[in-house]
């Protein structure tokens, strides 16, 4: 039998990080981080000559994973404020890994596949064109970091120039306002749950 206090510190034994200098750690992990968005560029460069742009898309979000890891792994584990160095690149990682979601974002609503060409989805994931995995991502980052709806609308667009020549589906306009009802969806669903969770608590008080 243990107390509280011993059982919680016992738990703690099981964390990777368990009494290492967080700062060795972090470096450690950014080894592995830089290995693997080197593998990633490498990977998704042969996929973009050989038209394989669901692939590539795929790769594209896996970056994205290893931005957004890097910054909750420092805000995390190091206990930094958003002032500080280390504070400063995570949320620098942060603003990355949005763009790279937005991305992400872009060539699924324009129906990327790996037939070098762009078609529409005929059916819809969940109520989106988006991955959901996506669209958590992009509602928790641009919430964490306070980004409003038009600035986010700006980010997409800038985005989408850097992909300006290639033969989408959709126009800038089109995508982005699929993306603004998805997320209006999105909200619309998060409320509902929230509502829903209260009721259930309520029922249980």
């Amino acid at each position: 039998m243990v107390t509280e206090e011993q059982a919680e510190e016992i738990a703690k034994q099981y964390y990777e990080g368990y009494g290492r200098d967080p700062e060795n750690w972090l470096q450690e992990k950014r080894k592995a981080w830089d290995q693997q968005w080197g593998d990633l560029n490498k990977q998704s460069g042969e996929y973009a000559k050989n038209g394989f742009w669901g692939l590539y898309r795929n790769c594209r979000y896996a970056m994205g994973d290893v931005l957004q890891a890097e910054a909750y792994f420092i805000l995390t584990n190091l206990k930094c404020s958003k002032e500080e160095e280390l504070g400063i690149k995570a949320l620098s990682r942060m603003k990355q890994a949005i763009r790279v979601y937005l991305e992400v974002a872009l060539f699924d609503l324009n129906g990327a596949n790996n037939n070098n060409e762009f078609k529409l989805r005929e059916d819809r994931i969940q109520f989106w064109d988006i991955a959901p995995a996506v669209m958590d991502w992009i509602v928790e980052l641009s919430t964490n970091l306070g980004i409003q709806r038009d600035d986010l609308r700006e980010m997409f667009y800038e985005v989408a120039d850097l992909y300006k020549n290639f033969p989408f589906s959709l126009t800038t306009g089109m995508a982005w306002r699929r993306l603004g009802e998805a997320l209006t969806e999105y909200d619309a669903m998060v409320a509902a749950k929230g509502k829903e969770t209260m009721k259930a608590r309520e029922s249980k008080g």
